[in-house]
């Protein structure tokens, strides 16, 4: 993909990877939609407790990645909850 990044800190696309990124966001679209329709043989606590697992273990290995070993100073220093 030819992206180039300016001091703006803006991106330059071209048409095709407008309509590449508008046919990847209505394929998620399309997939949570199918998703959420399709009948589950989980009951509703068991989809909670996987979701608040999934959840919390991501926050905390983000947080361990971040305090322990120092992983996300790329572009500022320390771990910011606006990435959730």
């Amino acid at each position: 993909m030819d992206v180039k990044y300016n001091d703006k800190k803006q991106f330059n696309l071209k048409g095709n990877q407008i309509f590449v990124w508008k046919l990847v966001y209505l394929c998620f679209g399309i997939f949570n939609l199918a998703a959420f329709l399709i009948p589950k043989k989980l009951s509703k606590i068991e989809i909670y407790a996987t979701s608040f697992f999934t959840f919390t273990y991501g926050v905390m290995v983000d947080m361990i990645l971040d305090l322990h070993y120092d992983l996300y100073g790329y572009f500022e220093e320390g771990f910011k909850c606006l990435d959730l």
